[in-house]
């Protein structure tokens, strides 16, 4: 099968990151492509790593509650999430416009089963310096419903806090909240500092689960 038909068949996306000629993506490619796309002009951008806690546990809060991000403050997050972009791999931030359609529950990659969507956020006085996007989905399954971690982060500005650790918790605690008894996120393969965040809070990796955004070589 040729990456066009591959493409065809699985549904795999093309991106334009940018102005037309810019660097041109193809997102979320399985490992067993890898190759056929390298030899067809690609390398890889970015590869993942699936993380899951199969038995979740809500963990210990304290005194400190939930904070949510409203619609009037999408702009404030998106400049959070773009003031990461090289942090790790693959991140390149979100625009406002993103922040709201996750919000109504509306942004590309949640399903049609996805309910509880939400972005906790941590703030230093009236500033947003982190974020969580989530959402539950799989509430029909005899394994238990899943709380998923879709992005965490925190403004460099105020990284090695404890931000990002107080963030997960509060997401796993929110989906436990919502009917959640599993948790699932992907992380870079290449990011040590976030593998060890989420093997800290229980995640384990699924190693034969990985998947590589995959950029066309002359644009590099």
């Amino acid at each position: 099968m040729t990456i066009e038909e591959s493409l065809k068949t699985e549904g795999l996306t093309k991106l334009i990151i940018g102005n037309a000629g810019e660097p041109l993506i193809i997102s979320d490619v399985p490992e067993l492509w890898w190759d056929e796309f390298a030899r067809s002009g690609f390398i890889e951008y970015a590869s993942f790593q699936d993380y899951w806690i199969d038995d979740l546990v809500s963990p210990e809060l304290g005194q400190d509650e939930l904070e949510f991000l409203t619609a009037e403050e999408c702009p404030a997050a998106s400049e959070v999430t773009f003031a990461c972009q090289g942090t790790s791999r693959g991140f390149e931030g979100q625009p406002p416009e993103w922040f709201v359609q996750w919000l109504r529950g509306e942004a590309k990659g949640l399903g049609c089963n996805s309910r509880n969507a939400a972005i906790l956020i941590h703030k230093i006085g009236e500033r947003i310096t982190g974020l969580s996007c989530t959402a539950t989905y799989a509430h029909g399954s005899e394994k238990g419903a899943i709380v998923w971690v879709r992005m965490l982060a925190v403004h460099p500005d105020f990284q090695r806090r404890g931000i990002g650790r107080k963030l997960l918790a509060q997401t796993l605690c929110y989906g436990t909240e919502h009917g959640a008894k599993r948790a699932f996120l992907q992380t870079d393969t290449q990011n040590s500092i976030a593998q060890k965040l989420y093997l800290d809070a229980g995640f384990l990796p699924r190693k034969c689960e990985r998947q590589a955004d995959m950029v066309w070589r002359d644009a590099k």
